[in-house]
């Protein structure tokens, strides 16, 4: 009984967490930037630097619509701040998530490849809302349609 009361009383946190995601070519260059965020009105820790950020997630399947729960990983905090008179009570910076294509650009990769990736890319920034949605779903529809090139010149050589 104490056990439960103590912990009804633990401070909760209004958190935000911010993430960048970026793919880069086989030259190091970055093709693709993705910035998210994700707010969390009753965090029961303080996040530190180097922490790693897990949360609980429910999953609904796209075969029989079964809901099931699933610890998944945001990241590493890599900064901090505690936000005074702000919306939020801290603010916290993950490591940024890099996806290395083997190309130099989409354009000139392999279908597998650039399809992995950017299935990849697009399954970890489904856990955050997206900052600038309407430029990354352009630059997704534009990435797909490069895929569906890259598909079809593979069906080709086939």
């Amino acid at each position: 009984m104490i056990g439960n009361w103590s912990f009804s009383l633990r401070k909760k946190y209004k958190v935000l967490f911010r993430k960048t995601f970026k793919v880069i070519g086989s030259n190091g260059r970055t093709l693709t930037t993705v910035y998210c965020q994700r707010t969390f009105k009753d965090f029961v820790v303080e996040p530190t630097v180097g922490d790693s950020i897990q949360i609980n997630q429910t999953f609904i399947s796209d075969f029989n619509k079964y809901k099931h729960k699933k610890n998944v990983t945001l990241g590493v905090v890599e900064k901090r701040s505690i936000k005074y008179g702000s919306d939020v009570d801290i603010e916290v910076r993950l490591e940024d998530r890099i996806y290395q294509i083997e190309s130099e650009t989409y354009e000139s990769g392999n279908y597998s490849d650039v399809k992995n990736t950017i299935g990849s890319l697009i399954n970890e920034t489904e856990l955050f809302e997206l900052d600038y949605k309407d430029v990354i779903t352009k630059e997704m529809e534009r990435i797909s349609d490069i895929i569906d090139i890259l598909e079809k010149k593979k069906d080709d050589e086939n």
